[in-house]
């Protein structure tokens, strides 16, 4: 009977299972001996004579996603995330603070994506503070571990925030819908994307918005004005609703759009940016070329299925919509504020100017 109880100890050892022997069971019984498997689930009691099968060998593959290892710059409201190579409900993620204080939270998989796990703190966390990761899974058998350092974004501002140009960066940014979509936007859109902040008044921040090339503003095309945004602090927050802007000479449309973003302390960049909503690929269309090449929004369309996404119905029935889901968005500040633009080609600013009076470009602010 000992020989039985060692042979099946060594299966327990081998298959990973962590396992005790009760300390007053050390003789042979029909009727006491057990084996008492720990873990995440109910203790299961087992006799003598009872085939143990272990458990499947763990086939899953992890990865961080979210910050990633040894991120000295994290921003302060992303949450935590790790990778699956398949789903698992039951995995989880623990934080815990360099000084060993736990962060409270909701572990999850993401909705768009389940293989996907995602730790939301309830709090932001501590800008400038180192945090330890341990993500479990398989049956909660596996673990992985990282650790990753947060920005300055979201201490108190130290600027004056009227007046500061920022370079808007999508292409680096995690586009979830269409999912990956940020790798192309260089190749399709030549304009950068500017805003501008304009003033403040009271918790509401009034901007505007350019295009530009090399990092400047390119005065042959029309600003437009953003509709307000709040602050609090140095986060922006646009709550979810439509805006018409005219950018590089068309008018575009985004519907039920939702923007938010924090300000970096001394305003150099804009941090964790995130922005939702809906555009009519109609009127993006002009806005966009491929190798100097004119797309239609058909054309479009045909080109976000290679992304997995099917254009929706505008308003109007006709499927040429694209929903757009875009997190971690960053801007770069500019030297110099953007100037106010009334006409397409029509500035002193303007080079190429084709109007009888450049001057006639100036907005009357």
């Amino acid at each position: 009977m000992t020989m039985v109880r060692l042979d099946l100890a060594a299966v327990l050892l081998a298959s990973g299972c962590a396992f005790t022997w009760p300390l007053d069971d050390q003789k042979a019984s029909d009727s006491g001996a057990r084996i008492v498997v720990l873990g995440d689930t109910d203790s299961a009691e087992r006799t003598p004579g009872t085939t143990y099968e272990p458990p499947e060998p763990c086939h899953l593959v992890a990865a961080a996603s979210l910050p990633a290892p040894d991120e000295p710059n994290a921003y302060y409201r992303d949450p935590i995330r790790f990778r699956l190579s398949d789903i698992d409900t039951r995995a989880n993620i623990r934080v815990v603070s360099s000084e060993g204080i736990g962060v409270d939270g909701t572990t999850a998989p993401r909705i768009d994506d389940p293989t996907v796990i995602e730790f939301q703190p309830d709090a932001p966390l501590e800008p400038g503070t180192q945090y330890h990761v341990q993500a479990r899974y398989c049956n909660l058998t596996e673990s992985l571990s990282w650790s990753f350092t947060v920005g300055p974004a979201g201490q108190p501002l130290t600027c004056d925030l009227p007046h500061t140009t920022f370079q808007i960066d999508l292409a680096t940014a995690r586009w979830f819908t269409p999912e990956g979509l940020g790798g192309a936007i260089p190749l399709l859109v030549e304009s950068d994307l500017l805003v501008g902040i304009t003033e403040e008044d009271g918790d509401l921040v009034s901007a505007r918005v350019a295009a530009g090339a090399a990092g400047s503003q390119d005065f042959c095309h029309p600003t437009s004005n953003l509709p307000p945004a709040e602050r609090s602090g140095p986060d922006l927050f646009r709550p979810a609703t439509s805006a018409t802007l005219l950018y590089a000479d068309h008018v575009v449309t985004l519907h039920d759009w939702r923007v938010e973003a924090t300000v970096l302390p001394d305003c150099s960049g804009v941090a964790g940016g995130r922005t939702r909503g809906r555009v009519d690929l109609r009127e993006l269309a002009p806005l966009v070329s491929f190798e100097d090449t004119p797309v239609t929004a058909a054309g479009l369309c045909a080109f976000l299925e290679t992304y997995s996404t099917t254009c929706e119905p505008c308003d109007d029935g006709e499927a040429f919509c694209m929903a757009f889901d875009v997190e971690g968005v960053s801007g770069t500040a500019l030297d110099a504020p953007l100037t106010c633009v009334g006409a397409a080609s029509c500035h002193p600013e303007c080079a190429a100017s084709t109007c009888d009076d450049p001057t006639a470009g100036i907005c009357e602010e």
